[in-house]
């Protein structure tokens, strides 16, 4: 039974992981613009650590949670000037992991200027994403052979970043630290084929909290249209993302 419940945890808890494009930690629009941009990120995950609480008929069972996987998220993106140091932002997309299909997402967020010059901005940047979703499988157990499973799976990511932005002639670079950490809670309803056993259970926990840092490059493909590349890097993932945004 610990086997099988152990099992349950991997399965349930590394199911939907994604870290969102980060951006320039300063405002980057003025008041009352409108900003549109589409986001790819890929995410690979290397044994992210954090701790879980099982629940099997009510009964706390402590589990161990482990992350080794690769999540490609795609994003639209909507942003809005509030006023001058400060805009807002809202993603809407999906994340697709290596053994399951996408699962819907979103986000929000807002950057703040904090202080600012002709050619060097500092910033701060909050956000937060949400994922969810099922999924069904069949898994094989040493000690209880095939059993079948339901997965349900609630989880949220939060970042925070700070850093300068350099304003060049048609580009930017920018980057800095970040911290980030996820939260989550699910449910699995598992039978066991060979006998019709039910085990249900449930889950939550957290990850611990991860530092990094990060770097990117905009570049004005035209008046109001510009790309942007840029890399996360933290002890137990990396994150590559590409955009294209255009600004109203």
């Amino acid at each position: 039974m610990k086997r099988l419940l152990f099992v349950i945890v991997l399965v349930i808890a590394g199911r939907v992981w994604a870290v969102a494009p980060i951006g320039p930690a300063a405002s980057t629009l003025e008041k009352g613009q409108l900003e549109l941009g589409f986001d790819y990120a890929r995410t690979k995950f290397h044994d992210l650590s954090g701790r879980a609480t099982v629940k099997v008929s009510g009964s706390p069972v402590p589990g161990k949670l482990q992350v080794d996987d690769t999540v490609n998220g795609y994003w639209a993106e909507v942003g809005y000037g509030l006023f001058d140091p400060l805009d807002v932002f809202l993603r809407l997309g999906a994340a697709d992991l290596e053994f399951a299909g996408p699962e819907f997402a979103w986000g929000l967020g807002g950057r703040v200027t904090i202080a600012e010059s002709e050619r060097l901005d500092w910033g701060l940047l909050a956000q937060a994403s949400w994922f969810g979703g099922t999924k069904e499988q069949t898994i094989s157990t040493p000690e209880w052979g095939l059993v079948r499973q339901r997965d349900y799976l609630d989880c949220a990511v939060f970042q925070i970043a700070a850093g300068p932005v350099y304003k060049g002639d048609g580009l930017s670079v920018y980057g800095g630290p970040f911290l980030y950490w996820l939260c989550f809670d699910g449910a699995s309803e598992a039978t066991v084929l060979s006998n019709g056993v039910p085990i249900n259970s449930t889950i939550d926990g957290e990850t611990d909290v991860q530092f990094g840092g990060y770097v990117g490059l905009s570049v004005d493909l035209a008046d109001r249209l510009s790309v942007r590349a840029e890399a996360q890097l933290a002890a137990d993932s990396e994150t590559f993302v590409f955009d294209l945004t255009w600004r109203f």
